[in-house]
């Protein structure tokens, strides 16, 4: 159980759906991108956040780790087919864990990872475009 100042005030998934929803509408891949899931969309992406820790094995350097899952769905597709998926793991080396550092080293493998799943939508929507 964590200790209450270590506690988060929203889910790592609420948190990171949110920048992912600002880095999505930056990118200029999709007109709008929305999280309500009463509007019509023509693509959903469905997103996991599997790994979400700081890691402090004897012998390796401290890091924070995150890594998520993506799930993209064409809407109009028959049966809402996946047509793009992947996994995403950083790792990002800290002095050591501290919630602070483990925090701040979180920030910098987000950017990290959405700036890798923009390359990777930008590939997917060159080759097969909206």
């Amino acid at each position: 159980q964590p200790l209450p100042e270590h506690a988060f005030f929203d889910t790592p998934q609420e948190m990171f759906t949110t920048q992912l929803q600002r880095w999505l509408t930056k990118t200029g891949f999709f007109k709008r991108v929305i999280l309500d899931d009463a509007q019509q969309a023509d693509y959903i992406l469905e997103v996991a956040v599997t790994g979400l820790y700081g890691d402090k094995r004897e012998g390796q350097p401290a890091q924070s780790v995150l890594e998520m899952q993506f799930f993209m769905t064409d809407t109009h597709a028959k049966a809402e087919e996946v047509v793009f998926q992947t996994g995403l793991h950083i790792d990002i080396d800290i002095a050591e864990t501290t919630p602070s550092n483990t925090v701040n080293g979180w920030k910098t493998a987000l950017i990290k990872l959405l700036s890798t799943l923009e390359d990777d939508l930008s590939s997917y929507f060159s080759n097969d475009p909206p």
